[in-house]
């Protein structure tokens, strides 16, 4: 995860329930970020800005 985010260790346990948007860096690795689930119409990308658990701030997250 991004260093300076600061999350529980719940969040390691169900990041994969949700869908993220990515984008490739300049090596050409896959790096996801923003977390989000899809609305219950199934058209619209609902961001998860904080973590559901402890609360912590998460929208900035990159993982790699």
């Amino acid at each position: 995860m991004k260093q300076n985010i600061k999350c529980c260790d719940f969040f390691e346990k169900i990041r994969h329930h949700f869908d993220w948007f990515s984008y490739q860096d300049d090596n050409g690795q896959k790096v996801y970020c923003m977390p989000w689930l899809k609305s219950c119409d199934g058209d619209t990308k609902l961001r998860i800005n904080y973590c559901p658990s402890c609360g912590e701030k998460i929208k900035n997250i990159e993982l790699r």
